[in-house]
């Protein structure tokens, strides 16, 4: 790993001050995290749009009523499985996570999340290590997270086990899907000010607002926050930070006071001394959930005194046996192809396609056939959802070791094998990064594409935004393919940049 990773410590988004805050949340990367070709850069339109904004107010460029709009957002089906489960990756509508950012990020308002979450934080035996990180190096804050993670999730699991016996994991069903709006004012104001507040007529208060706006974008409803933005990262932390506080004070009254709770977001590890307190504690955070409209997913909740084991995940203990000692690139793929059935959709089968594109990336061509490679691989990614862009970086190096002619055939052979499977529009995406530039033909269904071929598509539902607006959100603001290149680089796909 790079030194300079190693020496400067990442920021909690907290720890900005709010003009840098506003910064960090109108970043492209920040506006929507899940991975996209470089050519999709949001930055410079939310600038654009944050510029108009902090002239005129949003509810001036308006021509109907955003919560009698449906459709606001665009959604990708995302297929986690490779089979029938899905989650939605959204991408909100620019003009409104731009209005959601500037109310989060005023002096006064920034202030008090600020002060929110220190509450939350004061009881030490809750450790909440899923907070927006600013990388505050070359590497990208989503490598920055997931580093993070591993520190104070895993190591920090395997370190509690030498003072509890116990650790209970779960985590929430559906959290984004399934969180309630209206639990913002609480969160933010506390219950009785929140309260007496609406008995006046609170709207103003910004818990209020924010769960107004975030329910403009929805259709309305109550319930749902979109997936796949850092902004919706913090205001989902807003509640389960709150949560956090409910469960400590619960806690404290039940007299129990030796425990530590480790939470990433929606993922809970509980260590206690006892099974009967590890249940004690779950039955507490299933009570206090219940009113932000959550619940814990039972088939992940479990309880065990075998700590060491549970802490790390079981495909990464696998997966510290597998090494690319054959010379032939088949056999690599083979052993990558073994861990996925073992562990579908896992991390580490897309850490090893990652070395995999790494030792490959600089070969001018293959001594083996390619074809059969292009089967195993697309058999590990129509398995492993997770995989889609390294799938499409691998692919895009062996297409260049074959004629135009044998890639064409090769492609429409892949996309034939995952007709059966539904949702794949992220796969669209990132099949079409290395069409477009091989001159492969292509076909898609996810909408998204489209903004590539057709500068003037317009992915969003502009019909509430006057018309004189709708421009700053067109596909060319925010589609760039000057510098795209025939086979996907490292630094497209890889998070981490160390080794070769």
């Amino acid at each position: 790993m790079k030194a300079h990773f190693r020496n400067k410590r990442p920021s909690v988004i907290l720890e900005l001050p709010p003009d840098a805050a506003r910064a960090y949340l109108l970043k492209s990367e920040s506006y929507f995290a899940a991975e996209l070709p470089r050519y999709f850069d949001f930055g410079p339109m939310l600038t654009r749009i944050s510029t108009l904004l902090s002239k005129t107010p949003l509810a001036d460029l308006t021509v109907k009523n955003l919560q009698n709009c449906k459709g606001i957002n665009h959604t990708i089906l995302h297929n986690k499985d490779g089979q029938f489960a899905w989650r939605p990756q959204e991408l909100i509508h620019p003009f409104l996570y731009v209005e959601l950012v500037h109310r989060l990020t005023e002096p006064k308002s920034w202030a008090l999340i600020q002060q929110r979450f220190a509450d939350f934080g004061q009881d030490r035996r809750f450790k909440c290590t899923s907070l927006p990180l600013v990388s505050n190096s070359s590497v990208s804050d989503k490598a920055a997270q997931i580093l993070r993670w591993r520190e104070g999730h895993e190591l920090a699991s395997l370190e509690l086990s030498l003072q509890f016996d116990y650790m209970l994991k779960t985590d929430i069903t559906d959290c984004y899907g399934s969180l309630c709006t209206r639990a913002f004012a609480p969160a933010l104001h506390g219950l009785e000010l929140q309260e007496g507040n609406d008995r006046r007529g609170g709207r103003k208060l910004l818990g209020n607002a924010l769960g107004s706006l975030v329910r403009s974008a929805h259709g309305n409803r109550t319930h749902g926050l979109p997936h796949d933005s850092n902004l919706s990262h913090l205001l989902a932390e807003l509640v389960l930070g709150y949560g956090d506080l409910l469960i400590s004070q619960d806690l404290n009254r039940a007299g129990l006071s030796e425990f530590k709770i480790i939470r990433y977001r929606d993922d809970y590890r509980v260590f206690a001394h006892s099974r009967q307190d590890c249940e004690l504690i779950a039955r507490t955070i299933c009570n206090v959930l219940r009113d932000f409209g959550l619940k814990l997913n039972p088939g992940k909740t479990g309880i065990t005194d075998e700590v060491i084991a549970a802490a790390i995940k079981h495909d990464k203990r696998c997966s510290v046996k597998i090494g690319f000692q054959s010379t032939r690139l088949i056999d690599d793929l083979l052993g990558i192809y073994d861990l996925a059935l073992q562990h579908p959709n896992s991390g580490s089968v897309i850490r090893f396609l990652m070395e995999f594109q790494k030792k490959i990336i600089r070969k001018k061509g293959a001594q083996e056939p390619v074809a059969p490679m292009v089967a195993i691989l697309t058999d590990i990614a129509i398995r492993n959802p997770r995989t889609y862009p390294i799938y499409a970086a691998v692919l895009s190096r062996m297409f260049s070791w074959v004629s135009r002619k044998v890639a064409s055939a090769l492609l429409v052979q892949i996309q034939a094998k995952f007709v059966s499977v539904p949702h794949t529009g992220h796969l669209d995406l990132w099949l079409q990064r290395i069409a477009i530039p091989n001159g492969l033909p292509f076909t898609y269904s996810e909408p998204l594409c489209r903004t590539v071929s057709d500068p003037e598509f317009h992915v969003w539902n502009n019909d509430w935004l006057q018309e004189q607006y709708r421009h700053l959100v067109k596909a060319s603001t925010y589609v760039d393919l000057s510098e795209l290149e025939p086979v996907v680089q490292l630094g497209e796909v890889q998070l981490f940049h160390y080794g070769s």
